[in-house]
């Protein structure tokens, strides 16, 4: 009876983890049975599974930046993210203020890294450097292949000025607000 109810329900979220992207959903399934056996060692009839998901927010509130360096980072290996300024944007909304949008595409050095993105103040001269980078677990066994990463979150607004954006040290873009 419980594999008659568990393989269902273990589809279910199978597919609607698909429907999500995977930096952004982290289910975490926790089954446990509704009544506790018995000390005999009878199992009782029948058995009717709890499910418990923990699902982070994939839309975070403009401003937010969800791929900021979290807590633990610091026990993590630090890599180098390759961004592809060709490929990657700054998309402007028809707003007062002006609401940017950063587009991020780029590679990781292997899929066992997480991006990083840290975004500080605009400096005296109307520049913002972004510094973008990946953290893994040290200890962590992964393939050494390329890891290819395709990210966008608000960067909130701009006060009025012409600003210029640098990714790692080069131009993305420059925006009037």
């Amino acid at each position: 009876m419980l594999r008659r109810i568990l393989i269902p329900m273990v589809l279910a979220v199978i597919a609607l983890s698909a429907c999500g992207s995977p930096t952004q959903i982290e289910p975490t399934i926790i089954i446990k049975p509704s009544t506790p056996v018995p000390s005999d060692g009878t199992y009782p009839y029948p058995v009717v599974p709890t499910v418990s998901m923990s699902i982070r927010n994939p839309y975070p509130a403009p401003g937010e930046n969800p791929y900021s360096p979290a807590a633990g980072d610091e026990t993590m290996t630090r890599g180098d993210a390759v961004v592809d300024t060709a490929a990657s944007q700054l998309i402007l909304a028809e707003s007062m203020p002006v609401q940017v949008t950063l587009r991020l595409v780029g590679t990781l050095p292997t899929p066992c890294y997480k991006p990083r993105v840290v975004i500080p103040q605009a400096d005296a001269q109307n520049r913002v450097y972004v510094e973008v980078y990946g953290v893994a677990a040290p200890d962590q066994v992964c393939a050494a292949v390329l890891s290819p990463f395709d990210i966008q979150f608000s960067m909130g607004s701009f006060s009025d000025g012409k600003f210029s954006v640098y990714v790692n040290g080069e131009l993305l873009g420059e925006l009037d607000s």
